[in-house]
């Protein structure tokens, strides 16, 4: 990685390597070569990752998902790394590189069918503290399931106008929102990512947009661009851009976010709970949509 200051890096994160993911890197890596760092984040935990695959000109950087305490308090709801707590692997990273503009955070089970430049080239000149997916603020979803995990530490307020769900599979912090939110997470706030990251950015003054779909909070240049989805939706269906359920490829829309993209056979948070368990966080998470359990002003 370079030495001397640089505008944006790239930062793919996973926890496993194969063919396809693989393959994937070094397809991004061709499409920026010249332009900005590209690197490999793996969490350390799994041991599933073998740095040996990777492109020569992809360096990789580990973390140690267990550190996540000390960074950030668990919610009542989210006391585990995944789910509720992996934005902190964003605070890690920052630490260990830490001469950047701006972060680009992207998951090993995202694909785009372009060239990765023109997205990454779409948002050069802007200045925007987040790019996220899927922004959708309490007032217009008052019903999503994770605003209830939101808990502010003692003393301080939270109004519903300042609450925003970002969706963070594709996303770029500013290095001054990375700082923004290690500072608020270090006084007690805590919460779901989806529901905290948006939220403590927006309430700090920071500038926050969508990448692109139908939201407030994307450019009218970019409305309906680089993905779709349906944000009223607990798992953002129909789409190209969902968070569940899995696809084995990409669909044939040029030009667009795909995710998650990854074979039948890759083991996830949700999936290891079991058939009957999974069917009892899914219903208990319709209960308190339904009645507002954890609602706060």
């Amino acid at each position: 990685m370079r030495g001397e200051l640089a505008r944006s890096i790239i930062v793919v994160r996973g926890f496993y390597t194969d063919e396809r993911v693989v393959a994937n890197i070094a397809s991004l890596a061709e499409d920026v070569a010249g332009r900005c760092d590209v690197v490999f984040l793996y969490d350390a935990k799994p041991a599933k990752v073998d740095t040996r695959q990777l492109p020569a000109n992809v360096p990789s950087v580990s973390f140690h998902q267990d550190n996540w305490v000390k960074y950030k308090q668990p919610d009542p709801y989210n006391k585990t790394f995944i789910p509720g707590n992996e934005e902190t692997m964003f605070l890690m990273f920052q630490e260990q590189c830490p001469d950047y503009d701006f972060y680009w955070f992207i998951e090993y089970d995202v694909e785009y069918t372009g060239n990765w430049w023109q997205l990454f080239d779409a948002f050069a000149s802007s200045q925007a503290d987040l790019l996220a997916t899927s922004m959708v603020g309490y007032e217009d979803y008052p019903s999503w399931g994770l605003w209830k995990s939101l808990t502010p530490p003692a003393g301080a307020t939270l109004e519903d106008a300042d609450k925003i769900r970002s969706f963070l599979p594709v996303c770029r912090f500013s290095a001054r929102a990375l700082e923004e939110l290690r500072a608020r997470l270090a006084e007690g706030w805590s919460g779901h990512p989806e529901a905290l990251v948006a939220t403590l950015l927006k309430r700090a003054g920071h500038q926050i947009e969508d990448i692109g779909g139908d939201g407030d909070f994307v450019t009218p240049a970019n409305r309906n661009r680089f993905y779709s989805n349906n944000r009223f939706d607990p798992d953002l269906v129909p789409g190209t851009f969902v968070f569940r359920p899995k696809m084995r490829e990409p669909g044939s829309i040029p030009d667009m976010l795909w995710h998650p993209v990854k074979p039948d056979d890759v083991v996830v948070w949700d999936t290891r709970l079991g058939f009957w368990q999974r069917l009892v966080e899914r219903c208990r998470g319709w209960v308190h949509r339904l009645i507002g359990v954890g609602k706060r002003g």
